[in-house]
């Protein structure tokens, strides 16, 4: 068939895609004939999904979820990893919450502490004020 002189150069490159990709995922072909085989649907999904977006009647897209692909694609076309991405995110958030227990359990400590200093410094100045009395009365 590829060797057909009728053949444009457009259609042979897209013969020898089609050749290529049958051949590649044969066995998952030959899977797909088997009853037992659990398989599954990803790529008519995929496709299906998209068919819907750009079909000549579209489904509209909100702004989270366009924002969310464009996000998506930044990062395949960067060649950034979505997972390492969502782990160090996950991390720095975990590391954030640790701060702010940490920090709420100091703030209550210096409550505590303050509370007592606030006491002794009261029976100070009492002290001293008592002093100045004795003092005052036995001049």
């Amino acid at each position: 068939y590829l060797n057909d002189p009728t053949l444009t150069p457009m259609q042979r490159k897209d013969a020898k895609k089609e050749w290529n990709y049958l051949f590649r995922n044969r066995e998952m072909i030959d899977n797909g004939d088997d009853c037992d085989y659990p398989g599954d649907s990803t790529e008519a999904h995929i496709s299906h999904w998209l068919s819907e977006r750009a079909s000549s009647r579209p489904r509209c897209w909100s702004e989270k979820g366009i924002d969310a692909l464009f996000f998506i694609k930044s990062l395949c076309i960067s060649k950034i990893s979505i997972t390492e991405l969502y782990n160090k995110q996950k991390w720095q958030k975990a590391k954030q919450l640790r701060q702010e227990k940490l920090d709420g359990r100091i703030v209550k400590a210096n409550n505590i502490q303050t509370k007592y200093i606030e006491k002794i410094q009261a029976r100070i100045a009492s002290a001293r004020i008592s002093m100045k009395y004795k003092i005052e009365t036995l001049v």
